[in-house]
């Protein structure tokens, strides 16, 4: 049995491109706003890696974001798979102030960490995230009970919370790309 938590292909508004550009907490937050429903960049192309990752898997589960479903896409998965608001991406926290302006990827880091212990202001907060990743890692699993191979085109965060619930329920980590656009987890069971 297998599961493959895949991040979603690289959006019109690319976060590493932003990363030392100067924000106040409050133009993040807007960006974080604009990000949720971004088209993909049409000038890229799906890693190799990926699409073989992806392809013996015919249970497909995908975010509600349109980032995602587009990914599927270019994937060549199924066009009627359904996303699920349950592997829609964490909203990140953020403050409202106009100051002070630091870079994005300052902010951004901050505004995780912070998250992780607890604050929740204007996004989600850790312990429905923790749920919802619980049962995202429920539903996987019983879908690679019924099939061999099941994809998850997801976000990142939600992605790595996802496979430490896998663990949790006896799943391994065997591969990993990392945590940049189109790349995967690959869990297994035996």
């Amino acid at each position: 049995m297998k599961i493959i938590l895949m991040r979603h292909g690289r959006p019109v508004i690319d976060l590493e491109v932003m990363k030392n550009l100067r924000k106040s907490p409050a133009e993040v937050g807007q960006m974080v706003d604009d990000y949720l429903d971004v088209e993909l960049d049409k000038i890229q192309n799906v890693p190799e890696i990926s699409l073989q990752a992806a392809k013996p898997c015919n249970v497909v589960f995908s975010s509600d974001l349109r980032r995602a479903l587009t990914s599927l896409e270019w994937l060549n998965k199924p066009s009627n798979t359904r996303g699920d608001a349950c592997f829609r991406e964490i909203r990140m926290p953020y403050l409202t102030w106009s100051n002070p302006k630091l870079r994005f990827n300052i902010w951004h880091i901050l505004f995780w960490l912070t998250w992780f212990i607890g604050f929740a202001r204007n996004g989600d907060s850790i312990k429905p995230a923790r749920r919802r990743a619980a049962q995202g890692a429920d539903i996987l699993a019983g879908a690679a009970l019924q099939d061999e191979a099941v994809l998850l085109l997801g976000h990142a965060i939600l992605n790595w919370l996802i496979a430490t619930e896998l663990k949790k329920l006896g799943w391994r980590r065997v591969r990993s790309t990392g945590y940049s656009y189109w790349s995967f987890i690959e869990m297994e069971k035996f």
